[in-house]
């Protein structure tokens, strides 16, 4: 035999406004012209039940017969509730109570949702006297004094509503079952307020028909989303690490991974970053906007035995630096080292983006002019030299950079203006050289 459910909505008119309950599902049945009424009063565990609570009655087979709302008059609920035979004339469908067949009562209470049979889950009753007396009141169920008492586990609960944010606004505390009442720590008339509790846990306590249970709310500190790594950036600069004020949320936006923003998967352009933290009710996010600026291309440098030089694009900053990061020279697009070692050229564009390039030096001059040069310091100042060729003499600081030059010397050279310090002079004649480095 097919069981066929079906869903009714009973509809109250109460001073000109109409009101919709809904039984639950299980509830739904399938009425016919076989019926009778079932009266009596409804308790739970010897309390009145609910106007929000329904009653039921289901045959042998577990199919219902019928259900209705509580009906509360002078604080007394009621059950008048419709029971239908099963109609002879659709075999094909079981529409509730056939003959010689019992039924059991059940209870939907409204405020725990769910359905307990009478009198209890271990030990239902069996009714055995249906009759079919077309609506009116069944002999045997028709006294409105009997009293029907449904055994029920009577519990409550608070529905939590996890981590508060001291800046969160005021929540609605939600108590299972409903129509208790919330005291406690920040409550006022079963509102929680994170601002008046403060940070911190906070006991709430919930009491309904004579149980109490209670929660423990946490309320935590304000977060800021606030985004520290804010650019520009070059196109070369690789990974970036991502910086926030607090570190437990999560990155979203291009070539993000984790907190790493790869730039060499970017172009140039302006790009959007968004870093969003989440716990609990408390959040908190921040958005910006971004640029990723093109990089110079790396200089070329050569060298000729005296001097670097750099090639690079018009428009550019030129600094030299040591192995080790410390500056040589500034804007200069060559430079002459004094020592031998690597030597590293820097060229900077306007977005103040760079690229660099490095070259080791493994000669500072040539010393094949040691034979056929002589040289004495006459003084502090001077230096004189001796030789069958003709000179060209240049003074350079310890950086790099050309101090004085003189042409065609043999003899005596003087430098008397220059400041105490390290220095080197170098003597060449057709791309022969000698350095010597001397401290003033």
């Amino acid at each position: 035999m097919i069981k066929l459910i079906r869903h009714i909505t009973f509809i109250a008119l109460i001073s000109w406004s109409c009101v919709a309950w809904a039984q639950p599902d299980e509830f739904g049945f399938i009425p016919n012209n076989a019926s009778g009424t079932f009266y009596g009063q409804v308790t739970i565990n010897g309390t009145p039940a609910s106007g929000d609570d329904w009653v039921a009655a289901f045959d042998e087979t577990g199919v219902c017969a019928g259900a209705s709302q509580i009906v509360m008059n002078n604080g007394i609920a009621y059950a008048n509730l419709v029971i239908y035979g099963d109609d002879g004339t659709s075999t094909d469908i079981d529409e509730g109570i056939g003959s010689g067949e019992s039924f059991q009562l059940m209870l939907w209470r409204s405020s725990y949702d769910d359905i307990t049979p009478y009198p209890n889950p271990d030990d239902p009753v069996d009714f055995t006297e249906w009759a079919n007396t077309n609506g009116a009141p069944m002999p045997a169920y028709s006294d409105v004094a009997v009293v029907y008492d449904f055994s029920a586990e009577s519990t409550a609960s608070i529905v939590d509503p996890g981590g508060l944010c001291v800046n969160s606004n005021p929540i609605l505390l939600e108590g299972i079952p409903a129509g208790g009442v919330f005291y406690g720590d920040g409550v006022d008339n079963g509102v929680f307020d994170p601002l008046v509790s403060g940070l911190g846990q906070h006991l709430v306590i919930y009491e309904v028909g004579g149980v109490v249970t209670s929660i423990s709310i946490t309320v935590i500190d304000a977060i800021d989303a606030e985004i520290l790594t804010t650019g520009p950036f070059c196109d070369n600069e690789g990974e970036v690490h991502l910086e926030a004020n607090d570190d437990s949320g999560v990155w979203l936006g291009s070539a993000v991974f984790d907190n790493i923003l790869d730039i060499n998967l970017l172009g140039p352009g302006t790009y959007m970053l968004e870093y969003i933290i989440e716990n609990g009710s408390c959040s908190s996010e921040d958005q910006i906007f971004y640029s990723v600026y093109p990089s110079p291309d790396s200089p070329t440098l050569e060298y000729d035995g005296t001097t670097i030089m750099a090639t690079f694009e018009d428009g550019l900053t030129v600094n030299w630096y040591d192995n080790s990061g410390g500056l040589l020279l500034e804007n200069s697009s060559t430079y002459n080292p004094t020592v031998t070692g690597t030597y590293n050229c820097e060229v900077v564009n306007g977005q103040d983006c760079s690229a660099s390039e490095a070259i080791s030096v493994t000669e500072v001059g040539v010393n094949e002019l040691a034979e056929n040069v002589t040289w004495v310091w006459v003084n502090a100042n001077t230096i004189e030299f001796t030789s069958e060729l003709n000179l060209s003499i240049s003074l350079y600081n310890i950086q790099g950079s050309l101090i004085e030059s003189y042409n065609n010397i043999n003899g005596a050279v003087s430098f008397p203006n220059i400041s105490s310090g390290m220095y080197v002079l170098v003597a060449s004649s057709d791309n022969c050289k000698l350095t010597i480095p001397f401290i003033k």
